[in-house]
């Protein structure tokens, strides 16, 4: 957290799942944060410590970036789906017809993410897109990296929002 007093990590269920953990750094003591069937993964807090972003398969298996109200290290109110399952006209290889969306970043003030997704995308994990951090962001999404991506593009912006950086596969 941008405070220093929490981490939120993904914790492996046995191999059964994936769930949210999170470490208070002072007691040293870590507690879930979720526990159902569902994989979550790529948490992050808000510039301001008040949301955590994260992926979850909810609810039908395919991946999908959720914010969610946090305060001293608990849930402090719903999770927002800002992305919702969506289909492409057509199987892709290697990423089938279901869209994913993956590594969700804080742009500067809290109201936006980075994230990566194959929504519309013939090939590849997808494009970099800045989607409004809400419920249905993705329908007002702007690309800003249109480039055949994998998953360990993992975008960040920088301090002031004006770049970021990612992984490629170009060169």
């Amino acid at each position: 957290s941008p405070d220093g007093k929490w981490i939120v990590y993904t914790a492996d269920d046995n191999g059964r799942t994936i769930q949210l953990e999170i470490l208070d750094v002072a007691a040293g003591k870590s507690r879930r944060l979720t526990d159902d069937a569902f994989l979550y993964a790529d948490p992050v807090f808000s510039p301001n410590g008040e949301w955590l972003a994260y992926v979850s398969t909810k609810p039908t298996g395919y991946f999908n970036v959720y914010v969610q109200p946090i305060r001293d290290g608990s849930w402090a109110g719903e999770e927002v789906a800002v992305t919702s399952d969506h289909s492409y006209a057509r199987e892709r290889l290697y990423f089938g017809k279901w869209d994913m969306h993956l590594s969700p970043a804080w742009l500067p003030g809290g109201k936006e993410l980075l994230l990566l997704s194959n929504r519309g995308a013939p090939l590849g994990s997808g494009n970099v897109l800045r989607v409004p951090a809400e419920r249905q962001g993705i329908e007002r999404a702007t690309t800003i990296l249109a480039e055949q991506t994998l998953y360990r593009t993992r975008p960040d912006a920088s301090i002031d929002g004006k770049r970021f950086v990612y992984s490629s596969t170009r060169g």
